[in-house]
């Protein structure tokens, strides 16, 4: 069981300029960018729509027992060089996991992203008298039907840092 304030997520600030920690079929989509103030991170390129989409994604896995655990990520609208753009973009990430009984649980973070960094979180409670679950961490760029239902969002690159699962209680 984890400790209260441990973080489960390994390199979420990308710090060794690399991907470690983390699970990609290609890395076509995705590089580490060295940042001269602050913590590196990590552009994720729009993938293509349709079913090439799961291996277009960033994942991690680790194992949480029962509490309270706060999923959070710094994230921004960047060019493919993760210069900062003044666009809209949306984009996902979130957590997955089987409880005991079989039962899928899913939470997902929506992140809406601009010029500026904003910071995104969520709370995820897992049961009380539940074993240990492993956690399949996922962010992805996916182009779909939500960014072409508005007007004001764009198919952009982001960046990702600092993204954090701890537990909190």
């Amino acid at each position: 069981m984890s400790d209260i304030g441990e973080e489960l997520v390994v390199n979420g600030d990308f710090v060794m300029g690399d991907l470690s920690g983390w699970v990609w079929n290609t890395l076509e989509y995705q590089k580490v960018v060295a940042h001269e103030v602050g913590p590196n991170f990590l552009v994720q390129l729009p993938a293509p729509a349709g079913p090439t989409e799961p291996d277009e994604s960033l994942r991690q896995y680790f194992w949480a027992g029962p509490g309270t655990y706060r999923l959070s990520v710094d994230h921004r609208a960047t060019d493919e060089n993760g210069v900062p753009q003044d666009v809209r973009t949306l984009h996902g990430g979130g957590i997955g996991y089987v409880d005991a009984n079989g039962m899928p649980h899913s939470v997902t973070l929506l992140l809406l992203s601009d010029m500026q960094w904003s910071t995104a979180g969520r709370d995820v409670t897992i049961a009380e008298g539940q074993p240990p679950v492993e956690i399949s961490l996922n962010f992805m760029n996916a182009k779909g039907s939500t960014n072409k239902q508005r007007q004001d969002i764009v198919d952009s690159p982001f960046a990702l840092t600092n993204i954090s699962f701890r537990r909190i209680a």
